[in-house]
């Protein structure tokens, strides 16, 4: 059995953390749930794909990976395909999300969640000026300055 940990490029869903973060992120993830990882795969910049993460399981026999969030996976449509069928039968964790799980049915939830949470407004936090503004906001009292 083979373990990889994935870093990406800073930039996925709500998230900007940098490869160093999401290495940590990772690591106590799996040392918290006693995950043995013997391989780090960093992808290339601005991709999307996961396509380093695919050709090493062809030719390391990953059986898991541990990415850092759930806004890691590929949602194009033109790679969506692809990346199921190549890594649906690797154990998958997302660690922010504390999720994992296998397969192709698994991995389409995933993304359906994915969905969700792109379609969701988040707050422009540059606009909050205090944290009685974030409560006042979180609380409904003011209107939120959505991003």
């Amino acid at each position: 059995m083979s373990t990889a940990l994935v870093s990406t490029d800073a930039s996925f869903g709500p998230w900007c953390i940098p490869s160093r973060g999401q290495n940590m992120i990772m690591n106590f993830y799996a040392v918290n749930k006693k995950i043995d990882v013997d391989t780090i795969i960093p992808e290339p910049l601005f991709s999307r794909t996961l396509s380093t993460t695919r050709w090493v399981k062809k030719n390391k026999h990953l059986t898991r990976i541990i990415l850092s969030s759930i806004h890691q996976i590929p949602t194009d449509k033109a790679y969506l395909n692809e990346f199921i069928n190549d890594l649906k039968d690797v154990e998958i964790h997302f660690s922010l999300e504390d999720i994992s799980g296998k397969g192709e049915e698994f991995l389409r939830d995933i993304i359906e969640e994915v969905k969700i949470f792109e379609k969701t407004p988040s707050v422009d936090y540059q606009l909050v000026k205090n944290y009685q503004d974030l409560v006042d906001i979180m609380q409904e009292k003011k209107p939120a300055p959505f991003a």
